[in-house]
């Protein structure tokens, strides 16, 4: 098994997985579920697109990686915050984002392991 081509591979349709499934759970919340009373999947969603900010800044700051490894924490909390309120919800949007919380988490694996591949293939 090839895990330098599997884990990237992986990343690249996990991650957009947990896209489409977040946009899934956007639409069908602000189209069918916003008059019901569905307190928790908002903060879901809104911790989704939290996470991604927190990516986002922990790419760019990769010189840093004190706070590189402070804000990849952040991601994960964000990430299980949507997962857990998203399971709470108990709605079709709320399965959805807990989905794309859980695609996207896999993909951030995938995305550390074949980075710890490559430092320990490059670093013997």
């Amino acid at each position: 098994m090839d895990w330098e081509l599997l884990l990237p591979i992986g990343f690249v349709l996990l991650a957009s997985l947990g896209l489409l499934y977040s946009g899934l759970a956007a639409y069908h919340y602000l189209r069918r579920e916003r008059s019901n009373d569905t307190p928790r999947l908002p903060v879901a969603i809104a911790a989704f697109a939290v996470q991604y900010g927190f990516a986002f800044a922990s790419a760019g700051l990769s010189s840093y990686s004190l706070l590189r490894t402070i804000l990849m924490f952040f991601t994960a909390m964000a990430l299980v915050t949507t997962i857990r309120l998203g399971l709470q919800a108990h709605s079709k949007g709320g399965s959805r984002i807990a989905l794309a919380g859980l695609f996207t988490l896999s993909a951030y694996i995938c995305k550390m392991g074949s980075d710890s591949y490559q430092f320990a293939k490059f670093h013997r």
